[in-house]
Parts: C-alpha cells; structure tokens; sequence
C-alpha cells in the first residue's frame, strides 16, 4: 500500500509541475511561444535527419515552420556553428552548409550530452528570434514542456 501512495505522490509532483508549466505557457507573447516552438522544432528536425542531405532538412523546416524568417534561421544557426565553432574555416557559410555542419556535430553525440547540447542549441535559438527584452531564464525554464508538448506530438 505504501508503494502504491508513493507511485501516486510522485505522479501527482509530476502533473503538478507539467500545470504550472502550462500555464506560465498561457501567459507567454504569442511571439515568444513561437519563437520556442521554433527553436525547438529546428534542432528536432536537423537531429531526426542527420543522415539526410542538408536541402532536405532545410525543405523540413520551411514546410514544418513557413513563418520562420530564413534570414532569422541563417542568422541564429550561422551564430551556433561559430559557438561551437564548427565553422571556423569558413567566412559566411550558406544556410545549407551551416546544416551540414551541425547535423556532422551533432551525430556524434550520445545519450546526456546529446540532450544536453541538443536543448542548449534549441534555447539558443529561440533566445536568437524571441521578441527583444525577453528575459532568458524564461525560454531556458520552459523549452521542455515545449519539446514534450508541441514537438514530439508532431513525430
């Protein structure tokens, strides 16, 4: 009897911490939720295809994301390549290549660091095309209720 509490204690912690997750979204800009959902939707689509050509995954994310900017997107991925300094070799690659460059890192990630550096680079992203002023801490605390919520549903 006591397990079965318990089990229902943290069911409930859990559900408790997803509600308060959704509703702090609620109250969130329309911009904001959409820069996340891009941000997120970004690097799903490059990580679920890194064994596809770069103009593939591109086409993905135009299709899966038409009012994402491609000039926010060059932008915001040409600014990870040179974080991670993927890049360095060359001047102003083009969005295709950036593509190619991140997909490359990140197929050789594994397991925590993978999610790790996956969920960095996609709240990097949406700090990149979130509205000005947008307070970090923000996109940082909600991107996996973002991912769980609107990004793998999608899969």
């Amino acid at each position: 009897m006591f397990l079965k509490k318990f089990f229902a204690a943290i069911g409930n912690f859990f559900e408790g911490l997803f509600n308060a997750a959704k509703r702090t979204w609620n109250k969130l800009s329309p911009e904001l939720q959409k820069a996340m959902v891009n941000g997120s939707g970004v690097i799903e689509a490059i990580n679920s295809n890194v064994d596809k050509a770069p103009s593939f995954v591109l086409d993905l994310i135009r299709k899966k994301y038409p009012d994402f900017d491609t000039v926010k997107l060059k932008a915001a991925l040409g600014q990870l390549s040179k974080n991670l300094k993927i890049a360095d070799d060359i001047e102003d690659p083009d969005l295709e290549t950036t593509i190619r460059n991140l997909q490359t890192y990140l197929s050789g990630l594994q397991g925590q660091t993978w999610a790790i550096i996956s969920n960095s680079l996609a709240n990097i992203i949406a700090v990149a095309v979130a509205p000005k002023n947008t307070k970090v801490a923000a996109i940082i605390q909600l991107m996996e209720f973002v991912y769980q919520s609107f990004i793998k549903k999608r899969k």
